[in-house]
């Protein structure tokens, strides 16, 4: 083969160059592997585009010991509800190496109704442990935060759909019907529970009087006459507006379970004279209404 040299060159040498080329593309040719098939498109160059790769990723990350560790930034996506103090004290430390978390380093998250738990990539190479976070605080493992919701679901009134339109306002992720039914029946069979032992207000306090040795006939009249006192007063307020009765007089009448319809009975049945009477009947403790002296 023959050396090229710079500078001009006459038609002879230019010939030879060009037949040297075109004995090494025919060499070339002939050294070329026959394909089984062709693994180019048959489309013209001018009408084909080839696909973009730009967004690609891995469809799944493992490390050596074949434990995915595929990053997804879906728990970036939303709101959450998160309890500050727990996910402080977990991120604390490496359940292996002890070495501090960090949520930069979360893979995935787990969405279990108001509560996830985070799965955080401990980033020392030699130990490199998928870490466990919760979002919340537990009791036999159920969520705090879902029994909390269905609390105040029933509390407010909200059925599943009002509460689920309620979260996705707020883009919090909604909860499923299954969870909810289940959590609504764990506290309602915690509130009958509950409900056992509430006593009536004024049983209570008979209960607390009765301990430091005040006779019960005492306290049963007491609360009788306030139990008077809260039924009847409310008719008597006419009366009061209208300057016709002072508020003491009226808390005295109503006490003695005496209404503005016995009022009426007793004007209807002997006038004024019916009125006065009803006022001026006496007992050994003061007052005391016609149906009180009936019985």
């Amino acid at each position: 083969m023959g050396r090229f040299r710079q500078g001009f060159l006459s038609c002879k040498q230019k010939q030879k160059i060009e037949s040297i080329r075109k004995g090494q593309n025919i060499r070339q040719t002939a050294r070329t592997v026959l394909l089984d098939h062709a693994y180019t498109t048959s489309y013209s160059s001018s009408s084909y585009k080839q696909p973009d790769l730009s967004n690609f990723i891995h469809e799944e990350v493992v490390d050596e010991n074949n434990v995915n560790i595929t990053s997804d930034d879906s728990w970036r996506n939303g709101r959450r509800v998160v309890e500050l103090g727990v996910l402080a004290d977990h991120l604390a430390a490496c359940k292996q190496c002890g070495l501090p978390l960090s949520l930069q380093n979360c893979l995935n998250i787990t969405t279990c109704g108001l509560a996830a738990v985070l799965k955080v990539l401990c980033v020392n190479q030699s130990c490199r442990n998928i870490n466990a976070i919760p979002t919340g605080k537990q009791h036999n493992r159920i969520w705090d935060v879902n029994t909390k919701l269905a609390t105040a679901s029933i509390h407010t009134g909200l059925g599943e759909r009002q509460v689920n339109g309620f979260l996705s306002t707020l883009n919090i992720p909604p909860v499923s019907h299954r969870m909810f039914d289940e959590r609504q029946k764990e506290i309602g069979t915690s509130l009958m529970q509950v409900s056992r032992y509430i006593e009536d207000p004024i049983v209570a306090l008979i209960r607390h009087f009765e301990k430091v040795y005040i006779p019960e006939c005492v306290i049963s009249d007491k609360f009788k006459s306030m139990k008077e006192l809260h039924k009847n007063l409310p008719s008597l307020k006419l009366l009061i507006d209208r300057k016709i009765l002072s508020l003491g007089m009226a808390r005295v009448i109503a006490s003695s379970g005496l209404c503005l319809e016995h009022l009426k009975l007793a004007f209807s049945r002997n006038g004024s004279k019916g009125i006065k009477d009803l006022f001026t009947e006496k007992s050994g403790s003061g007052y005391e209404s016609q149906n009180q002296k009936r019985s």
